[in-house]
């Protein structure tokens, strides 16, 4: 889903982080210059032994989930520097891709806690662009959800 501007339902508005990664009770704060917003999901599979033929089959309970964000790279500034530790150490944090601003009632997204696992950085100085890749941590204290803010 990209980032989209007229607040349609189903495609992601905001993108925002919890520092300490568990969302039982999050502190959100919006991510800082997103430009492109990616979310992928998919069943898993699995082989399956059917009269002695191996068939890949499909697992709807597990699910391949992950997010690719742009953000402008802002050095010094609190929110860049928090996500650029948490890959480098490795660090949990929590997720919220949402269809809109995460306390109005109504808006519909997905909340995990996750990890941030590839950053790809231009090279270039402030101004310039990174780009994340963010999968669901495992374990997790809370699972991961699609919710709808109530």
């Amino acid at each position: 889903m990209a980032l989209a501007g007229a607040g349609e339902v189903g495609y992601v508005e905001e993108i925002y982080y919890d520092a300490d990664g568990d969302i039982a009770s999050p502190t959100w704060v919006l991510m800082p210059g997103v430009s492109d917003v990616q979310v992928t999901s998919s069943k898993n599979e699995a082989e399956i032994a059917e009269r002695n033929v191996y068939v890949v089959g499909v697992v709807p309970t597990h699910m391949n989930w992950s997010v690719s964000v742009t953000i402008e790279k802002r050095n010094g500034e609190t929110s860049y520097d928090l996500l650029r530790a948490a890959y480098e150490d490795n660090t949990k944090i929590g997720v919220a891709v949402m269809t809109g601003l995460v306390a109005t009632v109504g808006e519909k997204g997905f909340q995990c806690e996750a990890y941030i696992t590839g950053w790809d950085d231009d090279g270039a100085h402030e101004g310039h662009t990174a780009s994340l890749t963010i999968k669901p941590a495992a374990p997790a204290t809370t699972a991961a959800d699609y919710v709808t803010i109530a």
